[in-house]
């Protein structure tokens, strides 16, 4: 915003500013912040993708204040999530039980909801891991029919609206049971 001169334009020897923001289109503004000095301010903690709606008013040191001026729409866009860890692995009586946990914070989703993982398999003799497998919005996933007597790592990804993170780090390579 446009900062005013406390003495020519306001008729004072000081200007403050009152800015007020909310994530309500429609209702109350549900933050408020008095800047004493400039005429623009940082706001932390905001949602990725999220719409807010900021207006200012200014005080001056006489007690008069200014009608708040119209409010205005800002929303970020989200980002992907970030890089899940390293996916957990234990034998199961059929195979191998991968599992991982469900990001939950702003940062973690990347601003939106989380739309699904994809498992990457990888057998030690290969270089290249197989096709990632779609399992939604499961945070486990049971490998089975995997051949005996080799290692098998894993990673994960998670994706939303913005799109797929990064591959996770492998788990530890890991031996299926033997089936009967």
């Amino acid at each position: 915003w446009e900062s005013l001169s406390g003495a020519v334009e306001t008729g004072a020897t000081s200007v403050v500013y009152l800015v007020e923001w909310g994530d309500d289109p429609g209702g109350a503004f549900s933050d408020a912040i008095t800047i004493y000095t400039g005429s623009s301010i940082q706001v932390f903690g905001l949602l990725r993708g999220a719409p807010y709606r900021f207006r200012v008013s200014a005080r001056n040191d006489a007690g008069l204040t200014s009608a708040p001026t119209n409010w205005f729409t800002f929303s970020s866009e989200p980002a992907v999530p970030r890089t899940l860890p390293a996916p957990s692995v234990a034998a199961s009586d059929a195979g191998l039980l991968v599992s991982w946990a469900l990001p939950v914070s702003n940062e973690g989703t990347g601003g939106s909801p989380i739309t699904g993982f994809v498992v990457i398999v990888r057998r030690e003799d290969e270089a290249v891991p197989s096709v990632g497998i779609n399992v939604g919005l499961l945070t486990s996933y049971s490998a089975l029919s995997l051949t005996a007597n080799y290692r098998y790592a894993f990673a994960v990804t998670a994706s939303n609206i913005a799109g797929p993170s990064l591959r996770s780090n492998e788990s530890a390579p890991t031996v299926p049971p033997d089936t009967p």
